[in-house]
């Protein structure tokens, strides 16, 4: 599902080309970097396809479209509801991978949480520029029209350091347990409620070898490098906590906030 944004990121130099040119906008745009740099944005999208040498007609169907889809959503359809119905970004769709025959899930439209220069100056200034829970009219880039919908922006963070329990499950990716990872699932919380060391438990419960063996700890992640779900999860608790549950598409986990390195932007 991060096809898309790697795609995006192939197209993120060519909007820097006609700005070049002239110094004060340049001047402009370095100080709009930094702004956007104090911050991570975690949005969604809907792409109508339209390429840049699409006629008229064609671009004004697409646009229109566009908009017929973002009443839908105004008038009360869920944002991915519409995505999985309307978005010619294919990852929003579940799929079958053909190689493992296994079912893909899809995002929704979901993006995740990204910063300034992640993703096309066109994407990025319209995510920026629309306010968290409202959706942007349609912002136009090479790939055609994108309704941006803004779930959170925080402080830009650098990295994020947990330690984790971890039980594998095949039904996590739906958002469930079975009864042998809620049984243990319930155990740890209550021992950790009780105040019991968390190292402990990692190393009586924890089903994840290569963390195990370092206290439960995994390698330190920026905010665009895990789904947005989990992410979240990790920053709503303060340092020495720890988490309810976490679903992701292998497993539970329950994270302990080890720290939180912030991006440090110099005015």
């Amino acid at each position: 599902s991060m096809a898309f944004i790697r795609e995006l990121e192939s197209y993120k130099n060519q909007s820097a080309q006609q700005y070049l040119i002239d110094k004060d906008i340049s001047e402009k745009l370095i100080d709009e970097a930094y702004e956007r740099m104090k911050y991570n944005v975690r949005a969604s999208h809907i792409l109508i396809n339209c390429p840049a040498s699409a006629s008229p007609k064609d671009t004004l169907m697409a646009y229109n479209k566009a908009i017929n889809i973002r009443n839908k959503i105004l008038q009360g359809m869920s944002f991915s509801d519409a995505a999985v119905a309307f978005s010619d970004d294919p990852s929003a769709r579940d799929t079958i991978n053909p190689v493992t025959h296994k079912q893909q899930l899809g995002n929704k439209g979901e993006l995740g949480y990204f910063t300034v220069f992640n993703l096309i100056y066109p994407f990025e200034t319209g995510a920026y520029n629309t306010e968290v829970g409202q959706i942007s009219m349609p912002v136009r880039t090479n790939f055609g029209y994108h309704l941006i919908f803004v779930k959170d922006k925080i402080p830009a963070i650098e990295k994020i350091s947990v330690s984790q329990i971890f039980i594998p499950d095949s039904m996590a990716k739906m958002n469930k347990m079975s009864d042998y990872t809620s049984k243990k699932m319930t155990e740890i919380s209550a021992r950790l409620q009780k105040g019991e060391d968390f190292v402990t438990l990692v190393k009586l419960f924890s089903e994840d070898k290569a963390s195990k063996e370092k206290d439960g700890a995994i390698e330190p992640f920026a905010p665009n490098r895990k789904s947005p779900d989990f992410v979240k999860a990790c920053i709503s608790i303060k340092p020495g906590q720890f988490s309810e549950p976490i679903s992701c598409t292998v497993g539970w986990h329950i994270v302990k906030l080890n720290e939180i390195t912030p991006v440090t932007v110099d005015d």
